[in-house]
């Protein structure tokens, strides 16, 4: 029986973890053991996801970088993957993509890097990303927006490829809930990125114009007092949760998911409502529109548009049918297209490729039909 393959995956951090930690540990923990072997490495200090991935039998070492140490810090990652034995690193987030670039260029490796999201508000990652892109075998991008981002920076086609995040989608859709008065959620870190002052913003008009509801928001940040301090002007309507753990519970006893993000690669959270079925009023930012169809499964509207998003949330609140409708037809485009299933399946597909030790041929390919079908969709983009 041949040995499993080790493969070395680098990520910044592993503390409770965003949407990059939590692909990367769904992932690792369920790719086939008999085949691949993963190992992961953490640029900063321990955090719980490094403990869960653990538990999951994936060794784990935390490097708790500081600025100062970074150039030593190459240096020792260089060794580590050469006393891996891994042909291939994968990594995920900005600062774990350069050192693995350079890591991996030292210690002779091929190197797969996670592209997340269209860092158009930071014009130095995208610099550093140009100048070390051809340290890369191979970009994954988690969403065909994402993708054409890599190619107006002169990334060719054939170097990207997009495989969109997975979700668990259960195997009956969850009913939704009758409550007296509509619950309104939304899930995400309380930043400026997920537009959380225009969610404020649309909440606190809906009520100003008297059509009650409940406005649950899971997550934490740096916005978090200056929105609870709006939220004082209607005690009782705002429910303030933290980080959960239970989002799936959270996302069944809501009529209906909201996410106001100024920017986005593909959001998780999105996919975890459609696979509850769920109802998504979200912006049409980068990846989202390539989850959510206009009037099918929920609605779009512009980022930055507090009022749009108000006007949407009450005709959306004002029709339960039509909730329950839209809810049941993303619940169908997740299991269709989006499992956990077919995110490994495609992963799999570009780590076999890259241990034939060959480059890719850029050979221009017709896009399947819909975002993220993954093998090379998006050649519009090259």
């Amino acid at each position: 029986m041949n040995r499993p393959v080790p493969i070395a995956y680098v990520i910044t951090d592993l503390d409770r973890g965003g949407g990059a930690e939590k692909c990367l540990y769904e992932l690792v923990t369920r790719l086939p053991r008999d085949r691949y072997a993963p190992k992961v490495f953490c640029l900063k200090g321990e955090g719980a996801v490094a403990q869960r991935l653990r538990a999951a039998g994936v060794p784990v070492r935390c490097l708790g970088w500081t600025a100062l140490r970074a150039p030593y810090g190459m240096v020792q990652l260089a060794r580590r993957f050469g006393e891996s034995e891994a042909p291939l690193v994968h990594s995920f987030l900005f600062h774990a993509n350069m050192a693995a670039r350079i890591a991996g260029r030292l210690s002779g490796k091929r190197v797969i890097c996670s592209i997340r999201v269209a860092e158009r508000e930071r014009p130095s990652h995208r610099f550093w990303d140009r100048l070390t892109s051809r340290l890369v075998h191979r970009y994954l991008c988690v969403s065909d927006s994402v993708r054409a981002f890599l190619a107006e920076g002169g990334i060719p086609g054939w170097k990207a490829r997009t495989i969109p995040n997975g979700v668990d989608v259960p195997d009956a859709l969850p009913p939704m809930p009758r409550h007296p008065l509509p619950v309104v959620v939304t899930i995400g870190r309380l930043h400026p990125q997920k537009g959380m002052d225009v969610f404020m913003e649309a909440a606190l008009g809906l009520l100003r114009s008297r059509r009650d509801a409940i406005f649950r928001i899971a997550g934490e940040g740096p916005m978090e007092a200056g929105l609870k301090r709006l939220a004082q002007a209607h005690p009782g309507s705002f429910e303030f949760l933290g980080h959960v753990e239970d989002v799936p519970s959270l996302l069944d006893g809501a009529d209906l998911f909201v996410l106001a993000s100024r920017w986005e690669g593909m959001p998780n959270a999105v996919l975890e409502a459609m696979s509850r079925g769920r109802p998504v009023l979200a912006t049409a930012v980068d990846g989202t529109p390539e989850l959510v169809k206009d009037g099918v499964t929920g609605r779009l509207v512009p980022s930055e548009d507090p009022e749009a998003l108000r006007a949407a949330m009450a005709e959306m609140l004002s029709d339960r049918d039509r909730l329950s409708a839209m809810g049941a037809a993303g619940y169908v485009v997740a299991r269709e297209r989006f499992t956990y299933g077919s995110m490994i399946r495609d992963h799999v597909e570009v780590y076999e490729e890259m241990l034939l030790d060959a480059p890719p041929i850029p050979v221009a390919r017709p896009p399947k039909e819909g975002p993220g079908s993954g093998k090379d969709a998006c050649s519009k983009s090259s």
